[in-house]
């Protein structure tokens, strides 16, 4: 079925059946409240509004207490508990001559129980989970890969590196450094918006430069300092929306690097024109902008990638892309851009000599929409990519990697 088809399917079979029953729960409960029809309107007006009351109150105890708080197993386990009980309750205590029918699907829901594979599925041999949490913004794990450990976000890759030492295993964090000191040599101080696993963190440290961060997610600093080697006596780690920190920023910079993924999707305010208008004001002159994006730079799928190279050329005196994987094959896109004038290219410079022959223009671009605040389709325009970026990682971890 493929993971869409598969996530359709499986969503339906798991929460057709509980939610078709609680579906029963509201006109049932009418009928048991209500006594007379002459009232009909009143008990009915009232068991909505203590419906409507513990839907509220129940959205904001799963999304700002439960969720961020507890794994999501738990919570469905104990959830499922509390509806198993509230009507035992009820059948014991105020309809007792009916508790047979409350047992038998008591033993029905038993059996179908039994059917389903208890235990988390095996991993691949040389594949181990090191740590898992879920916080507010997505469930994280920490797998290692024999030599490699990989951080992973609502099961799409984040990071990667060699956990010895902590050398990142994506090129694209080798070429977006090249072009950094490619297109500006001289730089000192760096910004990254987005910490994940620290790639850029530890490679930015390695060629000299101080290190400011953003990041939303207070679980991501915990999982990258405790697991990922990223010292916060070396490095400035503040928790804080990356637009927002812009923003209010009084700090300058030579370097802004933005590798914002959440998951598989890039969060749409850090793509727009406005926002790459606030990054030039925290950047020194001659300063440059540094972007990770996933997608298409050929074909029908590569608007995407278009739009995110007008917007950024938008703001921009100059903005140029690397791309190193088969044109046909979606993949990370290097973008560095700047509103100084570009430097003239280094001597004896082998990654350099390197990178520039993977220097691509992506097609299009110039009819490409421009995003801003107001309108922003790249997550519309990147579906595809999402699709296979994740089956790619099923492919690559195993799908016991998401099941445990």
């Amino acid at each position: 079925f493929g993971v869409r088809g598969g996530v359709l399917i499986g969503s339906a079979l798991l929460f057709g059946p509980p939610l078709f029953m609680l579906g029963i729960v509201s006109p049932y409960a009418t009928k048991l409240f209500t006594e007379q029809f002459e009232k009909l309107g009143s008990r009915v007006g009232l068991l909505y509004a203590i419906s409507t009351v513990g839907s509220f109150m129940g959205t904001l105890t799963m999304g700002f207490y439960l969720i961020p708080n507890f794994r999501l197993s738990t919570i469905l386990l104990s959830l499922g508990l509390g509806l198993l009980i509230m009507p035992l309750a009820y059948f014991l205590l105020i309809r007792s001559r009916r508790w047979p029918i409350f047992i038998l699907c008591l033993l029905i829901g038993a059996a179908l129980l039994v059917l389903f594979p208890r235990g988390a599925p095996l991993l691949k041999e040389n594949i181990r989970i090191v740590y898992k949490t879920t916080s507010f913004y997505g469930e994280i794990k920490v797998v290692d890969v024999g030599s490699q450990r990989m951080l992973l976000v609502d099961g799409v890759t984040q990071s990667g590196e060699y956990f010895k030492t902590h050398q990142a295993t994506p090129q694209y964090v080798k070429d977006m450094m090249t072009a950094i000191r490619r297109y500006h040599s001289q730089a000192q101080r760096a910004l990254v918006i987005g910490l994940g696993g620290g790639n850029f963190v530890h490679a930015l440290l390695q060629a000299g430069l101080a290190v400011d961060v953003v990041e939303i997610d207070k679980k991501i600093k915990a999982v990258a300092t405790e697991y990922f080697g990223v010292d916060p006596q070396r490095v400035r780690i503040t928790l804080d929306d990356g637009r927002r920190y812009v923003r209010n920023c009084t700090e300058q910079y030579d370097v802004v690097v933005c590798n914002t993924f959440n998951g598989e999707s890039f969060p749409s305010h850090l793509l727009t024109r406005e926002f790459f208008r606030e990054v030039k004001s925290v950047l020194n002159p001659g300063g440059v902008m540094a972007l990770n994006f996933v997608g298409y730079v050929q074909g029908q799928h590569r608007w995407a990638a278009a739009a995110v190279y007008a917007t950024v050329h938008a703001e921009n005196k100059w903005c140029h892309t690397f791309f190193r994987e088969p044109k046909h094959r979606f993949a990370n896109i290097v973008y560095i851009a700047g509103d100084g004038p570009e430097l003239p290219e280094p001597q004896a410079d082998p990654a350099w000599e390197n990178l520039k022959e993977y220097a691509v223009t992506i097609s299009g671009w110039e009819t490409a929409e421009v995003c801003t605040d107001d309108y922003n389709p790249v997550e519309f325009l990147n579906r595809v990519v999402y699709r296979r970026w994740r089956q790619q990682v099923i492919d690559y971890l195993g799908p016991e990697v998401l099941l445990n």
